[in-house]
Formats: structure tokens, C-alpha cells, sequence
């Protein structure tokens, strides 16, 4: 089966929870989206966007008004003056979705076109996989290429991703403001592999900020689970405990660096160590549970 026969057949939602202060921030992001799916034919697909708060009509209107929107993007939001947080906010925006792949990605990253569309390739053509995840490019310090906003209109918006979607095509990983973490699992991931791999390694084997993903799967599975953070990593240990998935050896993502991010938060850290806990109640810890939990949670 070539991409030309699974562009007929394909069916994408792109799920992604924001904040209201930061819908600015999705115009890169949409950018990659499009150039994900123009490497199909024809493509059924929608773009789920959940704001999590209560000004979602400002914060729809913002969004719409910064940038040309396709029909298919459909924005909506909580509403509620108490933040929901990522993992109940992803599954709203789960409710709307319509394609049979999910493609789960924050905000504030970016997609890497080519590696996307042969995961969504992979999981077309292997039904029995219900998950498929990769590695990322993250910036060590602050620069002009992923500080902020980019320009929003044509050629200018596609060309500012296009500048960053060359990172896996040049081998930004030797120089030393970028750092590429590298999948610890490749190829087919037989079931509870990422568990095996992360009491391994004592870490998580892959960055689960991007996930592509089956729907029937994530709904059996029960959706992102309510932990405080690193709920996409709890997703996938769930998946990965019910079904075999494929890890890519290259990047999915660009992490993004701003000022407005949680991580920057001074109790990000013991949020993390929270999820992570709650990630050995539920699947359990290695026999000799010696390593650092904080630096083995998800990426």
C-alpha cells in the first residue's frame, strides 16, 4: 500500500489543548499541520482545538482573526473560570473528533511533516497498532527561532516553520543551542514495551508530547488519565500495556521555549514527581527501584 492509496482511505484529527493567553501561539503549529497533510491525497481530517478557560469566545475570535483557518478547525472551550487542566481538556476535545487517527500535540510545538505522515502511514496499514510516538528537538537556551510568536501570514508563516522543520534534515543535533532526545525504543514496540524500556533505562523511552494515535483505542483505554501533567505519557503506558505500537527513530516535534510555559514554574518539578508516582501505583515499579524518579518521567 503507497501514501496515494492511504490518502483515499485516511482519517486525521489533530487534537490541541490550549490556554487562553496562548492561542497566539498556534499559527506555527498549524502551519506544520498542513504541511503534514499535504503529504496525502485528499485526506479526510479535522484540527480539534479545546481552550481550557472561561474566555472562549475572545480567545476563538483571536485565534481566527490572527490567521486564515480552514472550515475544518473547530475551536471550543470549557468556559470554566477553574482551569480544567491538559488531561480533561484533551478529552473534550476528544468528543469532537472524527478521524479514525488521532494526532494529540501541544500548542506550543511543532510538527515535523515527514516523520508524522509515515506514522500515520504505519498506523494505516498495521490496524493492530494503537499507538505510534518518536523523538524530539528541544532548545538548550532561548533563541530568535523559537522565542515567541511567528509571522502569521503565507509565505512568511510557512517559510518560519520551514526553518525549523529542517532540524532533522541538516543534523541540528551537533550544534549547541538545540538538543535531540533520542528514542530509546525503535521500530515495533511489542506490548508493555515502554514500560519494560523506562524501568530499563530509568526514563521514559520516548517523547510523548506527540502522539499519534487509534481512536476506537484511546476510548477503550478511557482517554488521558487525571494526573496533574505528563498525562500523554500516562496514555501511552496504558496503550502500550493493552497493545503493540512503533517508535520512530526520528524526530516528531520541536519543543518550543517561551516565557508563558509551565515547565518554567517553580513547582513544575514536584508536579512531575507526583505524576510519576502515580504512574508506578498504577504500573508498578522495577525491582530495584533506585533511580531518580523526577528525571524518569515523560518528555
Amino acid at each position: 500500500m503507497d501514501r496515494a492509496d492511504i490518502g483515499d482511505m485516511v482519517s486525521i484529527s489533530f487534537l490541541t489543548p490550549t490556554v487562553d493567553e496562548r492561542g497566539d501561539y498556534l499559527s506555527a503549529l498549524y502551519a506544520s499541520i498542513r504541511e503534514t497533510l499535504s503529504r496525502f491525497d485528499s485526506p479526510e481530517w479535522n484540527w480539534c482545538v479545546q481552550i481550557d478557560g472561561p474566555n472562549v469566545s475572545e480567545t476563538r475570535q483571536r485565534i481566527r482573526d490572527s490567521f486564515n483557518l480552514d472550515s475544518r478547525v473547530d475551536i471550543d472551550g470549557s468556559g470554566t473560570f477553574r482551569p480544567l487542566g491538559p488531561a480533561i481538556t484533551r478529552n473534550l476535545a476528544l468528543l469532537r473528533a472524527t478521524g479514525d487517527i488521532l494526532v494529540s500535540i501541544d500548542e506550543d510545538d511543532v510538527l515535523i511533516p515527514e516523520t508524522a505522515a509515515r506514522l500515520i502511514d504505519i498506523m494505516c496499514a498495521n490496524p493492530d497498532f494503537a499507538w505510534a510516538a518518536g523523538g524530539h528537538y528541544s532548545p538548550i537556551l532561548p533563541t530568535t527561532v523559537v522565542e515567541g510568536t511567528f509571522p502569521v501570514e503565507g509565505a512568511k508563516e510557512e517559510n518560519a516553520v520551514r526553518t525549523l522543520l529542517q532540524l532533522d534534515e541538516i543534523g541540528y543535533r551537533e550544534m549547541g543551542e538545540w538538543r535531540r532526545f533520542e528514542p530509546d525504543c525503535q521500530g515495533l514496540v511489542e506490548r508493555e514495551g515502554v514500560k519494560e524500556s523506562w524501568w530499563q533505562n530509568a526514563r521514559f523511552p520516548l517523547a510523548s508530547g506527540c502522539l499519534i494515535l487509534r481512536r476506537a483505542a484511546v476510548i477503550d483505554a478511557g482517554g488521558w488519565p487525571a494526573m496533574p501533567t505528563a498525562e500523554d505519557g500516562g496514555l501511552l503506558l496504558e496503550l502500550s500495556r493493552r497493545c503493540p505500537g512503533y517508535a520512530a527513530a526520528e524526530s516528531l516535534l520541536i519543543y518550543r521555549q517561551h516565557a508563558k510555559q509551565v515547565t518554567r514554574g517553580s513547582r513544575h518539578a514536584a508536579t512531575v514527581a507526583a505524576a510519576v508516582d502515580f504512574m508506578h501505583l498504577r504500573f508498578g515499579t522495577p525491582p530495584s527501584d533506585t533511580h531518580n524518579r523526577e528525571a524518569s518521567g515523560p518528555v
